[in-house]
């Protein structure tokens, strides 16, 4: 039978002499693995509009085993975002943790359609000659968001063991472990904890209550940012412990 999706391309791989293997996050059946035959040979049709990260209507026979593209519409081909190192490199990180934290066939419509829209503004920053700083921040904001629609919430308000509100003199710091932010005291009775500064924490507060294009306008200084990319990092490792 014929299936048609909406899907984002995460990945792909050869197998045989002329096919390869496709890895999709779809809208209608969430993330699955298909084969596209003949797409290495100079004359497929199906090929240009399977690249990584182009959104694409899919149609796809399925019968056996993963099923096979029968044909592929680009909607939205991300070029700038494909031609731009700064972006495609906050491109891969998504993609790479993104692919690792959603399971097979989790269809999500809010986790498709926050995917979409961050894919879309990376490329338009990427277009627009963007900072590398504002795509770091939108990236790392992406993951935020998530991490909470995969279930993950955190405490940023006060310390996730004591519960003791923060001040601006404390140091703050982050274990997913343990929950949340934690002050210096609670810190020493955990094993991993990543160091976050004032600013950082400010930033972590605002990322649910905003819109992806909105939180690219906060100022940031780097320091704060790469703060952030540790947390992220931080969660991602234990959610795949």
């Amino acid at each position: 039978m014929e299936y048609n999706y909406h899907g984002i391309i995460l990945r792909q791989r050869k197998i045989g002499e002329t096919d390869r293997l496709y890895t999709l996050y779809t809208l209608e059946a969430g993330k699955f693995v298909v084969v596209g035959k003949g797409v290495r040979r100079m004359t497929s049709k199906n090929a240009p509009h399977l690249e990584d990260f182009m959104l694409s209507h899919i149609a796809i026979v399925r019968g056996r085993g993963p099923g096979a593209i029968k044909s592929a519409v680009a909607e939205y081909d991300f070029c700038a975002l494909r031609t731009h190192v700064d972006a495609l490199q906050c491109a891969y990180r998504t993609r790479n943790l993104f692919d690792r934290l959603i399971d097979d066939s989790e269809h999500d419509q809010k986790i498709f359609l926050l995917y979409l829209t961050y894919l879309r503004l990376l490329d338009h920053y990427a277009f627009s000659g963007g900072e590398r700083e504002t795509m770091t921040l939108l990236t790392e904001s992406f993951l935020v968001k998530l991490y909470q629609l995969l279930g993950y919430h955190f405490a940023f308000g006060r310390c996730a063991l004591c519960v003791r509100v923060f001040v601006t003199t404390d140091r703050i710091f982050f274990s997913a472990a343990s929950g949340g932010l934690l002050c210096a005291s609670c810190t020493r009775s955990v094993g991993d904890a990543v160091m976050l500064s004032q600013n950082a924490v400010k930033i972590l507060r605002l990322i649910p209550q905003y819109s992806l294009k909105n939180l690219v306008k906060i100022r940031a200084a780097n320091t704060d940012i790469q703060m952030l990319r540790s947390c992220n990092t931080h969660i991602a490792g234990w959610i795949m412990r």
